[in-house]
C-alpha cells in the first residue's frame, strides 16, 4: 500500500512539472547610439493580465517583466522629441535573445509591437 502512495505522489509531482508553463525574462531597452539623453515615451501589455506599464523617460533605460509561456505581450514606444539629428533605439530582449529591434529618427514617430506567444520548444 505504501508503494502505491508514493507512485501516486511522484506521478503528481511529475505532472506538476511537465504541465506548469515556463517563464520567459522579457527586457525592453531604450538607447541612443549617439550616447545622448533621449526622451522616450511608450507602454507595454500583457494579453493574460491585461495590465498596461507606462514606459516614459530619458535614454538609457530599461524595463523587465515576466513573460509566461503562450502569452502576448503588446505595446508601442516614440521618440519624445522635436530633433531629427538623435537616434533612438528600442530592443527587446527575451531571455537574452534580441527579439525586437527599432532604431527611431523621426520625432513624435510612433511603432506598435508584439512579442507573439513564446512557447517552450523556441
Amino acid at each position: 500500500m505504501n508503494k502505491w502512495y508514493l507512485s501516486v505522489v511522484l506521478g503528481v509531482l511529475v505532472l506538476l512539472s511537465v504541465c506548469s508553463e515556463k517563464e520567459f525574462r522579457v527586457i525592453a531597452v531604450y538607447t541612443s547610439p549617439q550616447g545622448k539623453e533621449i526622451k522616450h515615451g511608450g507602454y507595454y501589455r500583457l494579453l493574460s493580465t491585461g495590465d498596461s506599464v507606462s514606459m516614459y523617460g530619458h535614454t538609457p533605460s530599461e524595463y523587465a517583466l515576466t513573460m509566461k509561456e503562450g502569452d502576448t505581450l503588446t505595446g508601442c514606444c516614440w521618440k519624445d522629441t522635436t530633433g531629427y539629428e538623435d537616434t533612438l533605439r528600442f530592443e527587446i530582449y527575451v531571455d537574452g535573445r534580441l527579439e525586437i529591434d527599432y532604431p527611431i529618427r523621426l520625432p513624435n514617430y510612433e511603432i506598435e509591437f508584439t512579442v507573439a506567444p513564446i512557447d517552450s520548444g523556441s
